[in-house]
């Protein structure tokens, strides 16, 4: 009896081997998966074999970097390229439900080349500049195709686009017999529109700014569309300092230039000047006549004086064209409106003034030493 109990115990004890050996080589279940050679290079190729011991067993492999291999048989391999490690696994359904698992190693190829370039910024407008930068590791020599000439291994170059069309530049650079490149490419968009002032009056009265515009489709000032060329005016006095600004839009995107411009005078200012006011609250100032820049700016040679003739709370400015001996008196309404309201003859010297007033009827009164 205990012979027999001796010889149960030594079959057991080599099943307990026999199975454990296998399943080390197999993985679970009787299946077994692996890669040859399992370290490879970048670029090389490896293959891939399982196997189950279940004939008719119905298998799936994934984590190798594509899409799963489904429904395959039991026994087979495949070649893969992998470009990093790979922890592939297999899943045979049978009476077992077994399992397998193989890793892959993928190294750097000995003496590889690697090249990298780009733009900065990779988006100009027509006449802007961009800085292409390029680099590489493990090369003796760099050549390139397309906008640009370089050489050495790394380095810059600036590039000014005359047109609106794309930029590339394709860098390919060699060494202990690899090779690799790079190609960036330049966004080029049509250039922004530019924008030229030209003051055409800078003595007190109403000011007059030309402005001419390249690569625009609309401008705009204060709100209001005024082509892509024209003349802006505003009312000034002596020693103000008038800001004319314009926003234009071309296919390039949109450009905003402001020109401030000092109103010269040459004379003598603010002039103490007696005014009285009988106009009611009632009756407002009626202006006669629109301002013309030409009617009123004949001339450098100014004197000019601000005051409120009409009591609304905005100064009015009179002007003396000494050229020419005419008075210009013009109102600027609280709303920004300017109005010639009344030309005297004959004014030399702003000092001939004695007062300037609005009677009941809204006509504009002055007083000189000499009565016109």
């Amino acid at each position: 009896m205990q012979f027999i109990c001796l010889k149960i115990s030594i079959i057991l004890i080599g099943l307990f081997f026999i199975f454990s050996s296998k399943s080390q080589a197999q993985g679970f279940g009787g299946v077994t998966i692996s890669f040859s050679p399992s370290t490879i290079e970048r670029g090389q190729s490896t293959r891939l074999t399982w196997s189950s011991t279940t004939f008719f067993a119905q298998c799936n492999i994934g984590g190798i970097g594509i899409d799963p291999i489904s429904n395959i048989q039991s026994r087979g391999s495949v070649t893969l390229s992998p470009t990093s490690n790979v922890e592939a696994f297999i899943i045979c359904n049978n009476d077992f439900n077994t399992f397998a698992s193989a890793s892959l190693t993928v190294t750097e190829p000995t003496n590889s080349v690697s090249v990298t370039s780009s733009f900065s910024p990779s988006t100009v407008n027509v006449g802007q500049s961009s800085t292409f930068r390029w680099s590489s590791t493990g090369a003796t020599n760099c050549s390139s195709t397309g906008a640009l000439s370089i050489s050495g291994v790394s380095g810059t170059r600036t590039i000014t686009p005359s047109s609106d069309d794309n930029v590339s530049v394709t860098v390919t650079c060699s060494g202990n017999g690899n090779s690799g490149t790079s190609t960036s490419t330049l966004t080029v968009v049509p250039a922004l529109p530019t924008i030229r002032f030209f003051p055409l009056q800078t003595g007190p009265g109403v000011i007059a700014v030309s402005f001419i515009t390249t690569n625009a489709t609309s401008c705009t000032s204060e709100g209001s569309d005024v082509g892509t060329s024209g003349t802006l005016t505003a009312f000034g006095f002596a020693g103000a300092v008038i800001p004319f600004s314009l926003t234009c839009t071309g296919p390039g995107g949109s450009t905003t230039d402001t020109i401030f411009i000092f109103v010269s005078g040459g004379g003598t200012f603010d002039i103490n000047i007696n005014s009285s006011s009988q106009i009611n609250s009632a009756t407002s100032l009626q202006a006669t006549t629109e301002v013309n820049v030409m009617d009123i700016v004949e001339s450098s040679n100014y004197q000019s004086l601000l005051m409120d003739i009409n009591n609304d709370g905005v100064k009015d400015l009179m002007g003396v064209d000494l050229l020419t001996q005419r008075l210009y008196i013009l109102v600027n309404s609280s709303n920004g409106q300017q109005a010639l309201s009344k030309v005297v003859e004959g004014i030399s010297d702003i000092n001939q003034l004695n007062s300037v007033s609005v009677s009941i009827d809204g006509d504009i009164v002055v007083t000189t030493t000499t009565q016109h």
